[in-house]
């Protein structure tokens, strides 16, 4: 199996009231960061 060459991403993770968040470059905007979002991220 060949790697994908993607660039590379630094990811934003900042506290929301108590809980983490990650930033959504096309949103703009800060999402809270689930089990559900980490997976579906991952796949």
């Amino acid at each position: 199996m060949s790697g994908l060459n993607l660039p590379s991403y630094e990811i934003k993770i900042a506290k929301k009231r108590g809980k983490n968040a990650i930033f959504d470059r096309l949103r703009k905007r800060y999402l809270m960061l689930n089990t559900s979002r980490i997976c579906k991220s991952s796949k």
